[in-house]
């Protein structure tokens, strides 16, 4: 049993080493549903600074949801398509959860972690440059404002989503630090499960995973989040060495 998941590991760093880093950039935004809904409401609301934080402040209370996170975020970018924005992104984000049809469960809670952010979200909108390329240092204010842990899998997976608003707002293509954790959903820890591992190692499995290939844990998540929807759609790509990986992720989702 041990020696047929070391051959799993192997296959599967093999198959990542077949990235770099210019790859998945292209991948996410040829590929993942997210990074299209956000592009599209962009294209509508053409405000850099309150698009970018409004869209940090969804990734803090994207999680539990009733749909997939695609539909999700597509619910997100046609509610501020058609409303716009009111110049308070706390306000607007409440006002988009109460809407929500995706996000209704633990509603009072999401909303008390948004507030929490009401206190420090004016230093992000005002600094977004500053925060697009200290990444670490945005993780240490969010995690503290939320009181949360540095690698949970909301404030990663926030970074990732700012990431994404950053570059699509000013065209910054700017790769997130080996340091920021791979977000811990249900995908990556089956994805865990098939390969070995116990959840409590997972994570350390992932950064050194990172470490090997090049690649920083959110991006990693990036490949394999795509990866598992199209291989759920069929769907191949232009990418011989990504479709491989989607041909994979079909054994087990």
């Amino acid at each position: 049993m041990i020696r047929i998941l070391k051959d799993r590991v192997k296959l599967f760093t093999d198959l990542l080493k077949g990235f770099n880093i210019s790859d998945v950039f292209d991948i996410e935004e040829l590929y993942d549903e997210q990074f299209h809904a956000l592009r599209a409401l962009f294209d509508k609301r053409d405000n850099g600074r309150y698009f970018c934080v409004l869209v940090l402040l969804n990734g803090l209370v994207s999680y539990k949801l009733s749909g997939t996170g695609e539909d999700y975020w597509w619910e997100f970018s046609k509610f501020f398509v058609s409303k716009g924005f009111s110049g308070n992104p706390i306000e607007d984000i409440i006002s988009f959860l109460k809407a929500s049809r995706y996000n209704k469960r633990f509603l009072n809670t999401k909303i008390s972690r948004v507030k929490k952010f009401s206190r420090v979200y004016g230093r992000i909108l005002n600094n977004i440059e500053h925060y697009s390329e200290n990444v670490l240092e945005l993780r240490r204010l969010i995690s503290r404002a939320l009181g949360a842990r540095e690698d949970s899998k909301t404030v990663v997976f926030s970074i990732k989503m700012f990431n994404y608003a950053v570059r699509i707002a000013y065209g910054k293509k700017v790769s997130l630090p080996m340091e920021i954790a791979i977000p811990l959903d249900f995908r990556i820890l089956k994805i865990s499960k098939w390969l070995g591992l116990k959840e409590r190692d997972s994570l350390n499995f992932w950064f050194d995973l990172s470490r090997t290939i090049g690649i920083p844990p959110p991006h990693v998540d990036s490949i394999l989040w795509i990866a598992v929807n199209l291989a759920k759609k069929n769907i191949r790509t232009k990418y011989e060495n990504f479709n491989k990986v989607i041909s994979l992720m079909k054994n087990f989702f």
